[in-house]
């Protein structure tokens, strides 16, 4: 075997390994890109259900309806309306995130789908509301219960 030989058979065994190293290292770092996405979205859907979810889930829907509509009767009921939009603007953020890709739909879906579907009917007082000044008003959240809605098969 002569020296030009050697060194192609080298220079293919190096590229050989050069390849597979990359290939690792891709493997690898979607994989540690999935795992971050979902520790994300475990901790963001944490931090939704600590501060949404587990406060609207007492509220009765004929409430919220009443609130809404005599918004303007005196400071308390002005204070629960303002109160009710803000719980639905946290959910309009955590849908951007899903709506992105930066948070796993499916695992929300898992998480509490059914509960993010339930507390969208539930407020959707609130969010008509905010549709008659602008109808692009949470947006994303509806967006986001759509696709959950199809996850689950519902129509």
């Amino acid at each position: 075997m002569d020296s030009n030989t050697i060194i192609a058979i080298a220079a293919l065994v190096s590229a050989a390994i050069a390849l597979g190293a990359l290939v690792h290292s891709a493997v690898t770092q979607r994989r540690t890109a999935d795992e971050n996405r979902k520790n994300n979205t475990i901790n963001a859907f944490n931090s939704l259900q600590d501060n949404v979810l587990d406060k609207m889930v007492s509220i009765a829907e004929d409430d919220i309806a009443a609130i809404v509509e005599n918004k303007d009767d005196g400071v308390k009921v002005k204070e629960a309306y303002n109160g009710y939009r803000t719980l639905v603007a946290r959910c309009e953020h955590f849908a951007v995130g899903v709506n992105s890709g930066v948070y796993d739909i499916n695992l929300v879906n898992d998480l509490g789908g059914k509960h993010l579907i339930y507390l969208y009917q539930k407020v959707l007082p609130v969010i008509d509301e905010a549709r008659a000044y602008d109808d692009t008003a949470y947006k994303e959240f509806e967006k986001m219960v759509t696709a959950l809605y199809k996850l689950r098969g519902i129509e």
